[in-house]
């Protein structure tokens, strides 16, 4: 209609268009030519002068240049899919300090929770456990590859807010099992199917004169065969 080439470029580019675009003008300009390649266009010739030769080879690099772009940004699209998605909170930051990409885990966890002191608190390559009040966290940072804007630095912080949990049930079961062991006189063994001792413990073992060290690799047999006849069966049963 009445627009110019450059329109017609930036519509095609705003409408989503990745094929190449060869923008061709009867007077050749250098701003016009600027304009042109920072519009989105591969290449901008001057009808003026122009051959079959340079036409074709104009057309071959703008293919090709268009295909290895297309291969960029879908690596940069699945980079930054796996980055948004992937279950940890990750952050990178420039070589100022500046947050330059924050996934949404990061942003839900530690956005409020003044990120600085978070990489205050973790050297790089070293990992180690923070907490925000909240939930437990492995977190480790670590320098990037350097680029247009200097160095940068990644952050990783991966939840065990479980794995914590349960180790601290763990160590209250276990301290509870030792107060019972050593107040009661009873005695808890450990064996395997075959009936061979792993661990023994309780102050029942005082009682009756014998020492858990030295039962280790022993068949319960030996001291209880109505013990061993029964684990024996308990462990037939499991296998059923």
């Amino acid at each position: 209609d009445d627009g110019t080439g450059l329109d017609l470029l930036r519509k095609a580019v705003a409408m989503g268009c990745e094929q190449p675009v060869i923008l061709l003008t009867g007077h050749d300009s250098i701003e016009v030519d600027r304009e042109a390649l920072g519009a989105g266009a591969s290449d901008y010739l001057s009808k003026n002068g122009l051959d079959i030769t340079q036409l074709e080879r104009a057309i071959r690099y703008s293919l090709r240049h268009a295909a290895m772009l297309s291969s960029v940004k879908k690596s940069q699209r699945q980079l930054e899919l796996f980055m948004r998605n992937v279950p940890c909170a990750v952050c990178i930051r420039d070589e100022a300090g500046r947050s330059i990409f924050e996934n949404e885990r990061f942003q839900e966890h530690f956005e409020k929770a003044a990120p600085e002191s978070i990489w205050g608190q973790v050297p790089s390559n070293e990992p180690r456990s923070f907490t925000d009040g909240e939930c437990y966290w492995l977190v480790n940072s670590f320098p990037m590859e350097e680029d247009g804007r200097g160095k940068l630095q990644g952050l990783a912080a991966l939840e065990i807010t479980g794995r914590v949990k349960a180790e601290e049930l763990l160590l209250k079961a276990t301290s509870l099992l030792n107060g019972i062991l050593k107040s009661l006189p009873v005695i808890v063994w450990s064996v395997d199917e075959e009936g061979t001792i792993l661990e023994a413990r309780g102050s029942g073992l005082e009682g009756v004169g014998l020492c858990g060290d030295q039962m280790l690799g022993r068949s319960l047999a030996d001291f209880s065969t109505t013990s061993a006849t029964e684990i024996a069966k308990a462990f037939k049963a499991g296998a059923a």
